[in-house]
């Protein structure tokens, strides 16, 4: 099941054929640069095929991209699923360009996938889990071609993936939006409480955080469940919005929370609020109105030291139906 097939490109120079395993060269850049980027490329895909790459929690030496890693599962299934899948990826690698002294490199790749809407179509309505791994394991299970680009950096040393955006896209969001069934959002239960008293009250923001509300006609037509199942991942992030945090410390100045939409949701109004003292006293709340070319949002407080203390942000309906309620801790 985690047979390789690789097709190398053959082609003429000058009048003699010659085989080569690092793609079509660009000409006009570095030779040896070249053939260590497809290396590194076949390297890594090979592991991902072989189950390394999700064994090793998507840590890999060959990039530097943690796309793998931020996903979120919608199903606690999906995930097993999707490494199934990718025992039955089959590659090519295409032109490839680079060069040590500009340290930036691309290659690009043909990618043979299975096609996991297809196999979903074809299902009947009630299936199982169970029958989705058995599609999937199929020998002749429906896969999809793509076209995607590997970007890469030299570091003086070794060159490095950096971008796995189109790979994440392809082999990885669709396992992560696969839902068997439609989450349950919990109800907001309105309750009065007494703010603790604390020694360390949080500070005025600094900034208002920044926050776009587009006033929109449209009604509101969405369903907590239609907007949960929407949401590609989510989580709190630094304040780069670059990668997601386990934690913060008090050290850091801000709080910053951000979600992704798989497709816009035109007029959707979401309600979100920053709590602290353990998620009970209200520092900051507000509402989000949803585009037409809105994928994300992303909405922070900002202090001028944190105190340590127990964060909470809560997004829900306009109805008061909870969508997300996620704690964060400052130590």
């Amino acid at each position: 099941m985690r047979n390789i097939r690789k097709t190398f490109m053959v082609f003429a120079l000058i009048a003699a054929l010659l085989v080569s395993s690092c793609g079509l060269l660009d000409l006009g850049g570095d030779k040896d640069a070249s053939k260590e980027i497809e290396s590194v490329v076949s390297d890594f895909l090979d592991s991902v095929i072989k189950g390394d790459f999700t064994d090793d929690d998507y840590k890999s030496s060959f990039i530097s991209d943690k796309s793998f890693a931020k996903l979120k599962f919608e199903d606690d299934n999906a995930e097993e699923l999707m490494a199934l899948a990718f025992e039955k990826i089959e590659y090519e690698i295409g032109k490839i360009k680079g060069s040590e002294d500009d340290e930036e490199g691309t290659c690009e790749v043909t990618l043979t996938a299975v096609d996991l809407d297809s196999i979903i179509e074809d299902l009947d309505e009630g299936y199982e889990i169970e029958d989705l791994e058995d599609e999937i394991s199929a020998k002749k299970a429906p896969t999809k071609e793509h076209d995607i680009t590997f970007e890469l950096e030299f570091d003086g040393d070794d060159w490095l993936i950096t971008d796995l955006s189109d790979l994440t896209d392809v082999i990885g969001k669709p396992f992560a939006n696969l839902t068997m069934t439609g989450p349950e959002p919990t109800e907001s239960e309105p309750t009065e409480t007494e703010p603790t008293e604390t020694t360390t009250e949080p500070t005025v923001p600094e900034t208002t955080p920044e926050v776009t509300t587009v006033q929109t006609t449209a009604s509101q037509t969405y369903t907590a469940d239609s907007v949960y199942s929407n949401i590609s991942e989510m989580g709190w992030v630094d304040p780069t919005v670059s990668n997601y945090v386990e934690g913060y410390t008090t050290a850091d100045t801000q709080l910053t929370f951000v979600l992704f939409l798989t497709s816009p949701m035109p007029g959707l109004r979401l309600n979100f609020e920053f709590f602290s003292t353990s998620g009970t006293t209200s520092l900051y709340k507000d509402y989000f109105d949803f585009g037409a070319e809105d994928y994300s949002f992303y909405a922070y407080y900002t202090f001028t030291t944190i105190p340590a203390d127990t964060y909470r942000y809560l997004v829900t309906m306009p109805d008061g139906t909870v969508v997300i309620d996620e704690y964060t801790t400052v130590s």
